[in-house]
């Protein structure tokens, strides 16, 4: 979803907002959520540009599949900043790849990573 950098101060309570209006000066956020999450996961943007009127977004993310004592399953929040965008149409994907890994201290040594989530939404600044 994207929505105005001033519906909230955190990720999370822009997140939960009704947004607002979004107009060419408005500072934007596209925020992303992802399934669940253990605590030793890794998840990072791999890559966030803009060419023109597309956004495209990578996410990177790393599930460890081993033991875990004390773990904490969550559901990751992710934020881009956009920034104002000019009045126009404008189309952003967000492709999430995922890796698994088996040993803590080198989650970079995993799976090749396949395609989890894959998404596609328009939007239209006046």
């Amino acid at each position: 979803m994207i929505v105005p950098k001033a519906a909230g101060k955190t990720p999370l309570e822009r997140y939960r907002a009704s947004g607002g209006p979004m107009g060419p000066k408005t500072p934007l956020v596209a925020l992303v959520r992802l399934d669940h999450a253990n605590s030793a996961d890794v998840i990072a943007v791999a890559e966030a540009r803009r060419d023109g009127t597309t956004l495209a977004i990578a996410i990177d993310n790393r599930v460890y599949d081993g033991p875990v004592s004390a773990n904490v399953v969550t559901e990751p929040l992710v934020e881009i900043e956009l920034g104002p965008l000019a009045p126009g149409t404008y189309t952003m994907t967000v492709e999430e790849r995922v890796s698994h890994f088996t040993r803590l201290d080198q989650p970079r040594n995993g799976t090749t990573p396949v395609p989890r989530l894959s998404s596609k939404i328009s939007l239209t600044i006046q």
